[in-house]
């Protein structure tokens, strides 16, 4: 039977590994409120860890996959760890014809998706005329900086689905939400594409882990 890979949460790892105790989350200057909290959260983790590994969880839910995979067949999964994670699947994928009003929108079903990835991806949603998702597909792997970037790939999804607007989305590893000028340079690039295809790019998310930029809001490229 082969060895499990057990992520930084599993209480057998910390067995294995006594010489290297995990670092607290929070200083010793900490309000002793969300000291508290993060007590809770430990002993939640601890609680959950021998039957669900919360790093493949973190994985799966970035990369859209099922959350199942996440539970572990070495131990009897209780029904409720079970109930969870069937939860969390529903809640994190999008319905068919979710609507998007605001950039928030966007932003919370994609830091799901692509927040927590190692490399950058390049993605497209595709929104009808009231502005309901059709689809988010994953159009780069890498940097996608306008001298790749290639506008009939960028929109031929949308022409397809003949949709009347699309965001496009992309990530930083790094975990800065920062435009870079290639990141601006490609939006300019696809604002003015759009115009052309009576397409309209409604925006372009930058995500982090956990953190998100509207670069309409912030008036970079527009």
């Amino acid at each position: 039977m082969p060895r499990l890979l057990r992520c930084a949460s599993c209480p057998a790892r910390r067995q294995e590994n006594r010489e290297s105790p995990a670092q607290p989350l929070l200083c010793d200057a900490a309000p002793f409120y969300y000291a508290g909290v993060t007590r809770q959260l430990q002993k939640l983790h601890e609680a959950i860890a021998p039957y669900l590994c919360l790093d493949n969880l973190r994985r799966l839910a970035a990369s859209g996959k099922s959350l199942q995979a996440a539970l572990r067949s070495a131990d009897p999964v209780p029904d409720e760890v079970q109930a969870l994670v069937s939860l969390l699947a529903t809640l994190l994928t999008p319905g068919p014809t979710e609507a998007i009003t605001t950039p928030a929108d966007l932003a919370a079903l994609l830091i799901a998706k692509i927040g927590h990835l190692d490399h950058e991806e390049f993605w497209v949603v595709c929104l009808d005329t009231r502005l309901r998702l059709q689809s988010i597909v994953p159009l780069y792997r890498g940097t996608a900086t306008a001298s790749v970037l290639r506008v009939s790939e960028v929109f031929r999804p949308a022409i397809a689905l003949n949709s009347t607007a699309i965001m496009v989305a992309h990530n930083h590893p790094g975990g800065s939400t920062s435009p870079s000028s290639e990141d601006i340079q490609a939006t300019v690039s696809l604002r003015e594409a759009g115009r052309c295809l009576d397409i309209e790019l409604l925006d372009h998310l930058i995500i982090a882990q956990g953190r998100w930029l509207s670069m309409r809001e912030q008036r970079q490229g527009w």
